[in-house]
């Protein structure tokens, strides 16, 4: 019983753990799956992105978009958390990727 209330302790951790990337830490603030994947979605419709691995390369910070692709995800951030000042820049700062290397 000890070793199933352990997993789940450290599965609640990794799920709530936010990343250095702004861009990510948006995307884990909806709760909802089902509002993940519509966000998801517009996003990849607006940002002209055709693969679920780029997705996952920009939420992890692989690498930094180009400044059009940054600013139409802005666009999608700022329509779903109804933030208007949401820019790409503060999605993808450029001292996350400058500490990466």
């Amino acid at each position: 019983m000890t070793n199933i209330v352990l997993n789940t302790q450290k599965s609640i951790g990794r799920l709530t753990r936010l990343s250095d990337l702004p861009f990510e830490n948006y995307l884990l603030g909806y709760g909802s799956v089902d509002r993940y994947k519509a966000i998801i979605a517009d996003i990849r419709k607006q940002a002209c992105i055709d693969s679920d691995m780029t997705i996952y390369r920009l939420r992890k910070g692989v690498y930094r978009p180009n400044a059009l692709t940054r600013r139409e995800i802005a666009k999608v951030i700022a329509k779903h958390s109804g933030d208007r000042t949401i820019t790409g820049e503060m999605l993808f700062p450029a001292e996350f990727y400058a500490r990466k290397h």
